[in-house]
C-alpha cells in the first residue's frame, strides 16, 4: 500500500470512529492513523525523521577528525629534530634519503643539500613524503620530514574522502622518523 492510500484509509477510519461515538482507542484506529501519518511525514521529508541519527554521526566524525589531527601533530613533532653538528647532520641526511625512499610510494624527483622531494602519486589515498634541512638564526640545523596525500583534506580544511587512510600512513612514517635516522 502506498503512503497516500494508507493516509486516506486512516482518515476514513478516524471519521467513522468519531461519528459513531465509539472510543478511538478501543477500535485501534487512531494508533493506526497516527502510524500512517508519521510514515507519510517521514517519507515526504526524510530529514526530519533521521536528523538525530545524522547529527550523532556528524558529531562522531568531527570528534574522530579532531583526535586524528592531534595524533598527526604529535607525529609531526617526532618527524623533526636538531642536528648536533654539521658532520652529524651530513651523515643523517644520507639516512633521511633512504627513509624517504622507503616510505614514499613515488620516487625521489629532487635531491639537494636542503631538500629531498618525491613526486606526487597519481592515485588518491597514497602518501608521499619530502624532507627539508634548514638552518635557523642561531646556526642550528633542523631536519624535518613532511607527508601529504591526495584527497586527505577538503578545500575548507575538513577531512577528505581518503583522510583515514592517509592519516594512518603519514602518522606511521612521521612517528618513526626520528629514531630511524638518528643512528
Amino acid at each position: 500500500m502506498d503512503v497516500v492510500a494508507g493516509m486516506a484509509r486512516g482518515a476514513r477510519a478516524f471519521r467513522r470512529a468519531s461519528v459513531s461515538g465509539e472510543p478511538l482507542a478501543r477500535r485501534g484506529r487512531l494508533a493506526g492513523f497516527a502510524r500512517v501519518l508519521a510514515g507519510a511525514v517521514c517519507a515526504a521529508g526524510m530529514t526530519g525523521c533521521t536528523l538525530p541519527l545524522f547529527a550523532s554521526h556528524a558529531q562522531n566524525r568531527a570528534a574522530s577528525f579532531r583526535q586524528t589531527e592531534i595524533e598527526l601533530a604529535q607525529a609531526r613533532e617526532q618527524a623533526s629534530f636538531v642536528c648536533a653538528d654539521e658532520d652529524a647532520c651530513d651523515r643523517t641526511w644520507e639516512r633521511v634519503q633512504t627513509y624517504v625512499e622507503q616510505h614514499s610510494a613515488t620516487r625521489i624527483v629532487r635531491i639537494s643539500d636542503t631538500a629531498i622531494e618525491t613526486g606526487m602519486p597519481h592515485q588518491f589515498g597514497v602518501a608521499y613524503f619530502w624532507a627539508e634541512r634548514t638552518r635557523d638564526s642561531d646556526g642550528a640545523t633542523h631536519i624535518r620530514l613532511k607527508g601529504m596525500c591526495r584527497g586527505m583534506y577538503t578545500s575548507d580544511g575538513g577531512p577528505g574522502w581518503t583522510y583515514a587512510t592517509c592519516a594512518t600512513q603519514i602518522a606511521a612514517a612521521e612517528s618513526g622518523f626520528r629514531d630511524a635516522v638518528r643512528g
